[in-house]
């Protein structure tokens, strides 16, 4: 009984090990190659980080009272 626990342990170990290194090549991945766009298709070294060039939409909630009247309020 406790082989069996140890070597359901051992097995356990080894999947969060191998999850653990795939997130890493993962992240890895996507900094090298899906993080950047090119800025002008004549010079593909001209590159930028996504998060350099994109900018957050503004979101706004609109709450409508009862006598129809409407509060725009910004939420991120």
């Amino acid at each position: 009984m406790r082989m069996k626990q140890a070597a359901n342990e051992t097995l356990q170990e080894n999947y969060e090990r191998g999850v653990a290194d795939l997130q890493q090549r993962l992240v890895e991945y996507y900094n090298d190659n899906s993080s950047k766009v090119p800025l002008s298709i004549l010079n593909q070294g001209l590159d930028k980080r996504i998060t350099d060039i994109y900018e957050r939409p503004k979101i706004h909630r609109v709450k409508i009272g009862k006598d129809g009247k409407r509060q725009k309020r910004i939420k991120y």
